[in-house]
């Protein structure tokens, strides 16, 4: 769109007759869907089909719905959203199993569509700048490559920094909506999570830069790095953690090589406290999902510690973290993209962090061979920390006999 063409203020319904038959929609995830749109959408009846594609996603999605869902809109997830789990099952919705880190050059290339992307915005300030908020991750390499973006703008979005900030002129059209982010609730720790965390812990050196999401075992974690010195941040998401680290001067950033000082991320999730953080603090750094994913980039940051969990991984070091009993019930995400960054990074670790069983003890989460139909997220060569409540086992280097 031209710099010198301001953004047509239309209504929900009329952003939605701007979509055609066997467009590609992306949107926004998490707790900034743009909701409003896609009940417009939903009711668009005089369409054949659409293709909606997004990440995990909160709120009253209407293409998420199991009873009534539109007929003519069909959801492809780049991360299966917990709504979308039944649906799977039924054929009803489908999975691109990809890696974070190549979704620019895959919608560059065509691998990935975006003919229109809908998001949720701040009202523009006065220089012409929206914030896109919580949510940036593959927004704008699909905003680059799209006929239609559309904007629903809220005078009570969060006003993030970064690559968050985008200028109107990238808008087609804006729609004014009244409403936050979809908000999620911290999840506490139970025993099993707080000990995984401790055994975790013991990895993380002062000064190393560490990526962590959101869960029990990363709450757990968080928790146990408040005697830690110069923390840095960069992840692909964050959620509530952040915030003691940060006012009690754990995170600083000061040892980074790369956004020194900052913490980056790509998307967060989490409650109302968190958005409130997010809008004042000056060292939070949004950036797109590709970039933050990079492993070039995080190979070139001494002491990266990636800390994230799994479904189920094997002895041989094969780790599932997609599909249980042969069901996807998530994704790929960005976990393979930081197995092989931090297996670069100077002394750096790659964890994965899991309780040793699930349902009451009844099912053991490290099993001696993956089924068959389970999901390879990362193969066993890139293994290397697995941590659960028993204990630390390092298997890199290690044989398959010895491990």
């Amino acid at each position: 769109m031209s710099a010198e063409r301001s953004p047509s203020k239309l209504n929900a319904r009329e952003a939605a007759l701007l979509v055609r038959n066997n467009d590609s929609i992306v949107i926004s995830g998490c707790g900034a869907a743009p909701i409003e749109f896609l009940s417009a959408l939903a009711g668009r009846l005089d369409l054949d089909d659409v293709y909606l594609f997004h990440a995990t996603a909160w709120g009253e999605l209407p293409h998420l719905t199991e009873e009534n869902r539109p007929a003519h809109i069909h959801f492809h997830a780049y991360f299966l959203p917990a709504l979308a789990r039944k649906l799977f099952l039924r054929r009803e919705v489908d999975y691109a199993p990809l890696t974070f880190s190549l979704m620019e050059r895959m919608y560059q290339t065509d691998e990935l569509q975006a003919d229109v992307v809908a998001v949720t915005c701040s009202t523009p300030d006065a220089n012409g700048y929206c914030s896109l908020g919580p949510f940036l991750s593959y927004l704008p390499a699909a905003m680059k490559m799209a006929r239609v973006v559309i904007g629903e703008c809220s005078p009570h979005w969060p006003n993030i920094r970064g690559g968050a900030q985008v200028h109107v002129s990238n808008f087609d059209c804006l729609v004014d909506v009244d409403r936050g982010p979809v908000i999620s609730k911290p999840i506490k720790p139970n025993d099993v999570a707080r000990q995984i965390g401790k055994n975790v812990i013991g990895l993380v050196p002062d000064g190393a830069t560490i990526q962590i999401g959101r869960g029990a075992i990363p709450n757990a974690v968080a928790e146990g790095l408040a005697g830690h010195r110069d923390l840095g941040i960069h992840s692909e998401m964050i959620s509530d953690w952040i915030i003691d680290l940060v006012e009690s001067g754990v995170v600083t950033g000061a040892r980074k090589k790369s956004f020194r000082g900052e913490i980056l991320t790509s998307f967060m999730d989490g409650s109302e406290r968190l958005y409130e953080f997010a809008s004042r603090c000056e060292k939070l750094n949004l950036q797109p999902i590709y970039e933050a994913n990079n492993p070039e980039l995080v190979s070139n940051e001494p002491n990266f510690i990636a800390i994230n969990s799994a479904l189920e991984l094997d002895l041989s070091g094969q780790i599932n973290a997609e599909t249980l009993s042969g069901n996807l019930i998530s994704g790929a995400g960005g976990l393979l993209d930081f197995a092989f960054g931090a297996a670069r990074s100077p002394n750096g670790k790659f964890i994965v962090a899991i309780p040793s069983t699930a349902k009451g003890g009844t099912i053991s989460r490290i099993v001696h061979l993956l089924a068959a139909g389970a999901a390879v997220t990362v193969p066993r060569a890139l293994a290397h920390y697995v941590v659960t409540e028993h204990g630390i086992a390092n298997l890199r280097g290690c044989t398959l006999q010895e491990r």
